[in-house]
């Protein structure tokens, strides 16, 4: 595996990108694998590249629709993650 550095492009720094993430469309419906659209980083935020992340007991309960405010879909689990940022 190459250095983390290399998987960070200037090229994208302040435009739209592109990446692969697993939305759910509805309380315990099969997660979709599909290209989303990533708005580039506003001030106080960064983009990172995320080599790993996982679904925690927050996200199964959201993905199960437990109570009302975790019902809003389309969603994107998992915010537990580790990658990158340039």
């Amino acid at each position: 595996m190459g250095s983390l550095r290399s998987h960070i492009s200037a090229e994208t720094a302040g435009k739209v990108i592109t990446c692969k993430a697993a939305v759910a469309y509805g309380a315990e419906q099969p997660l979709v694998v599909e290209e989303v659209l990533v708005d580039p980083p506003q001030r106080m935020e960064v983009r990172i590249r995320v080599l790993f992340t996982s679904i925690c007991h927050t996200d199964l309960s959201a993905w199960q629709g437990q109570n009302e405010a975790q019902r809003m879909y389309p969603r994107i689990l998992g915010h537990e993650a580790s990658g990158g940022s340039k």
